[in-house]
C-alpha cells in the first residue's frame, strides 16, 4: 500500500499465547452449531415440533460429557447442563 510509517501495533509472545489458547475450540463449535442449522439455531430455538428431539440430543451430549469430568469441573458442567437432563 505504500506506507512508510511502522505499524504501531505490536503483540508480545504471551499476547500471542492467550490468543491461540482462547481461540482453542473456536472453529469446532462454529462447525458443530452449522451442522445444527434448520433443528436448533445457535441460540437454542428450535421448531415446537422438533423441541423434544433437540432435547434429547442436548440430554445425550450432556451425559457424554459428564462421563468425561469430575470435581469442580463436573459439578459447574452439572450446573450449566441441567436444563437438558432428560425426565424419562
Amino acid at each position: 500500500m505504500g506506507f512508510k510509517t511502522p505499524c504501531p501495533i505490536h503483540f508480545t509472545e504471551e499476547d500471542i499465547q492467550n490468543h491461540m489458547r482462547d481461540g482453542e475450540g473456536w472453529n469446532e463449535q462454529a462447525i458443530f452449531w452449522e451442522r445444527l442449522e434448520g433443528f436448533v439455531a445457535r441460540d437454542g430455538w428450535t421448531l415446537h415440533e422438533m423441541y423434544k428431539d433437540a432435547l434429547d440430543m442436548f440430554a445425550g451430549l450432556g451425559e457424554e460429557g459428564l462421563k468425561q469430568m469430575s470435581g469442580k469441573e463436573r459439578e459447574e458442567f452439572e450446573k450449566q447442563t441441567k436444563w437438558a437432563a432428560r425426565s424419562d
